[in-house]
């Protein structure tokens, strides 16, 4: 992705990063799942908050313990 797209390999991995946590999923039979961050990635789309943003979100998310189940998330 790096030549492909020309940016730093920190910046893809970022770009990966956002991907996995942002955009749409699908089981493995294909049936259609939200976003990890659905939430976060509707406001993405509708101009509510920044790519920056929500890179913070998910670092915070990330530095939670693990027992911290998604409710409390």
């Amino acid at each position: 992705m790096t030549t492909l797209l020309r940016i730093a390999p920190e910046e893809a991995r970022r770009r990966g990063d956002a991907a996995q946590l942002l955009g749409a999923r699908q089981t493995v039979t294909g049936e259609p799942l939200a976003p990890i961050l659905a939430a976060s990635s509707a406001a993405l789309g509708e101009g509510s908050v920044s790519a920056a943003q929500v890179g913070v979100l998910a670092r915070c998310l990330r530095e939670l313990p693990r027992p911290t189940g998604s409710r409390d998330r």
